[in-house]
């Protein structure tokens, strides 16, 4: 594998701090080397806990989804239910929690689809998907306190058509 970068070490210590500590992530600045100009640069990365996507998809082909405000675009969403993976959960059991408390319903089939990278080039976070079939609505949403989701049923043609509204 091929490496852009190096973290140049300095005596036995490697120069990366950490900047900002949550619980869910950590903001290093690194100093880095460039192989290309061969000088050192600050580099902004970000460890996160992995995160889930649910798929939750009816037997006609529509998708059950959620309107919800997310803080940090200041804006109402529509979007697939999920969440982050809680410490020693596994993704398939992060994503059954996730989608019977964001919407209320189970799955009797979750299919794992595969993972993608958030934001590769600054964030290690990986988003594991799933795909949840034969929903039941079990109870009402048990939703986090800064998490106010509306549920939705919607056709094919009703994502398609909110995917190229931008929304």
């Amino acid at each position: 594998m091929v490496q852009a970068i190096y973290i140049i070490i300095y005596g036995q210590d490697i120069a990366s701090n950490i900047v900002y500590k949550s619980k869910w992530m950590k903001v290093y600045e690194d100093c880095v080397k460039s192989k290309k100009d061969d000088k050192s640069h600050i580099f902004n990365r970000i460890t996160m806990n992995h995160n889930v996507g649910v798929i939750p998809v009816f037997p006609d082909g529509s998708l059950l989804m959620i309107e919800n405000y997310r803080h940090g675009v200041d804006a109402i969403l529509l979007e697939l239910p999920g969440g982050l993976i809680e410490k020693d959960e596994a993704p398939s059991e992060t994503a059954r929690r996730e989608l019977f408390e964001e919407t209320g319903y189970i799955c009797n089939v979750l299919e794992p689809v595969g993972w993608i990278y958030t934001w590769p080039a600054k964030v290690n976070q990986k988003i594991y998907i799933f795909l949840a079939k034969f929903l039941e609505k079990r109870s009402e949403q048990n939703l986090d306190r800064f998490e106010s989701a509306k549920v939705y049923i919607l056709s094919r043609k009703e994502v398609l058509e909110e995917i190229k509204m931008g929304i």
